[in-house]
């Protein structure tokens, strides 16, 4: 088969390598006829594809306009991505691209999740944009849920309790007072559901509190597509991190950390027993969107470019927390600060990257 170079391409002689013998470089324009079929080999730029012509020269597959170049591009994926949000499919809860090494190789997938198997059957199976060369990887889990309960000794709640019990994340530094504050969901601090309106009850309580004694006062928060987040001033202004160990900072994450399966840990409350716990899990993916059940949002409420954490990467994927522990911060093993717990299914943990919620909430991390 014919194809045309796009950039300016390296022959290799004798193996899809970038250190094979260079017999040369090709000008882009150039055609060239190739076996047609694709070679694993040497990843450049992403893609480990390779062809080969009849005299059994390579050329990586990232440099030729072809039909089969076989790996599709990150920007190509996102496409693909943002084309089946459109379609507001109604059996998709969850969707977002994902990088993963795979025998020393970089694949890219959609990543979703569905209520059901004739969902995932449909996608896998039926589904097609044009001629592109997608790949998915696709659970079946239950619809996710804002983390929250109704027993006491489970954290922390507004006084009215109308939206649960969550947790305590950490103590941040009120960007406009300079006081100590704490930080959580908005959906933990609200005395309603109207979560971007400040009023009404703002008194934060300790859950396991029998005298309901005022442990901090809500001052602001919101919930958009992109955050459920908000900071209550604590009563006591000589609370520090200090149970949270040491922490360095605060970073984004990145593909490396769904690629190199990066362990986190957390600290939350969770409500069925009362009591605190710290589990640990592993990032599988940092920009994904699902959407989430509120009492006040019918379809449930879409969020965007979250964290996706799962207790282990092996295929038998269990969620890192249970009800109680929206705003759990999530710590990596370096002690940076990389998200807060907003909600879960069955198999994955879901939280909000922290540098986008300190964007919107004018505070700082008190750092140990």
């Amino acid at each position: 088969m014919k194809v045309t170079v796009k950039y300016y391409l390296n022959v290799r002689v004798g193996k899809p390598s970038v250190n094979a013998p260079c017999h040369g470089y090709l000008v882009p324009g150039t055609e060239i006829e190739v076996d047609g079929k694709l070679y694993d080999g040497d990843q450049f730029e992403g893609t480990y594809k390779w062809m080969k012509d009849n005299a059994g020269n390579y050329y990586w597959a990232g440099g030729i306009n072809s039909p089969v170049t076989g790996e599709i591009s990150k920007e190509a994926l996102e496409a693909a991505v943002q084309q089946i949000k459109a379609m507001q499919h109604p059996g998709v809860t969850g969707i977002g691209s994902l990088a993963k090494m795979e025998n020393g190789h970089l694949k890219r997938y959609i990543h979703m999740t569905v209520k059901d198997e004739a969902t995932k059957n449909y996608f896998l199976n039926t589904f097609k944009i044009g001629d592109a060369n997608l790949a998915f990887e696709i659970h079946v889990a239950a619809p996710p849920v804002k983390y929250s309960g109704n027993l006491p000794g489970a954290g922390i709640s507004n006084r009215t309790r109308t939206n649960g019990n969550g947790t305590f994340g950490c103590v941040v530094t009120d960007g406009t007072t300079g006081r100590k504050a704490l930080l959580s969901c908005q959906h933990v601090l609200k005395d309603d559901t109207n979560y971007n309106v400040m009023n009404g009850n703002n008194q934060i309580i300790l859950s396991g509190d029998p005298q309901q004694s005022l442990f901090a006062t809500h001052l602001r928060g919101m919930r958009s597509h992109e955050i459920d987040a908000g900071i209550a001033e604590l009563t006591n202004q000589g609370i520090t991190n200090a149970v949270l160990g040491t922490l360095k900072g605060l970073r984004d994450t990145t593909d490396d950390d769904v690629i190199n399966n990066t362990r986190v840990t957390l600290q939350g409350y969770d409500s069925s027993t009362g009591m605190v716990a710290t589990q640990s899990g592993v990032i599988i993916n940092n920009g994904f969107s699902t959407s989430i059940n509120y009492e006040d949002q019918q379809p449930p409420f879409q969020l965007n470019n979250l964290i996706m954490l799962s207790q282990s990467n092996n295929n038998n994927f269990n969620a890192v927390t249970k009800p109680g522990y929206s705003g759990s911060i999530v710590i990596d093993e370096q002690g940076y600060i990389v998200g807060m717990v907003v909600g879960g299914d069955n198999l994955f943990t879901y939280a909000i990257p922290i540098n986008t919620i300190k964007a919107q909430l004018n505070f700082e991390i008190l750092l140990s």
